[in-house]
């Protein structure tokens, strides 16, 4: 057997890219791919994530608990207002009159004979009330329609002390 001397071809070095280039191809490749995976996870957001699916009344959950945070009581705007956001427009003053009146002070123990004056579903006048202390004339009113006005005949009268139920117009309180 002949052994014969291995010896490198002249143009090897040209034939076969230096370590360097090799690996700056690698990391190249490596960029490039994760790369593509950005993109495509932007234009496929849910193809790599799992979906969150909300239930369905998340919102009016999330939004109960937000309002535990909030401190009890009337707004800051409430005794500044002009108009109840329950006031139906449409809906003409009324003034109660001749009525027994438990206002809730004193301990409960208070109570009045006098008239209500409601306008615009908030209580103006509890009491002795002079209409035209409000600029009001209760004759020109009551001709014009804007003004009923409802004698109790001494009927109890609680305003403002119950929540739901108060009829603005009265029809069911007496």
């Amino acid at each position: 057997m002949i052994k014969r001397a291995h010896t490198l071809p002249i143009n090897a070095h040209t034939a076969t890219p230096p370590r360097k280039f090799k690996g700056k191809l690698i990391i190249i490749l490596a960029v490039l791919t994760s790369l593509q995976f950005y993109l495509i996870s932007i234009s496929f957001p849910t193809l790599f994530r799992r979906a969150s699916q909300l239930p369905l009344h998340a919102d009016h959950s999330l939004a109960r608990c937000a309002s535990l945070k909030i401190s009890a009581g009337p707004p800051a705007n409430f005794h500044g207002r002009s108009e109840s956001d329950r006031f139906v427009a449409g809906t003409k003053a009324t003034l109660l009159h001749n009525a027994r009146i438990w206002t809730g002070e004193n301990n409960g123990t208070e109570i009045l004979r006098g008239d209500v004056f409601i306008d615009k579903g908030i209580i103006q006048g509890v009491g002795n009330i002079d209409l035209r202390a409000f600029g009001l004339d209760v004759d020109d009113m009551v001709t014009r329609g804007e003004l009923n006005v409802v004698d109790v005949h001494g009927a109890w009268v609680t305003p403002g002390c119950v929540s739901h139920g108060f009829d603005v117009r009265l029809r069911s309180c007496y």
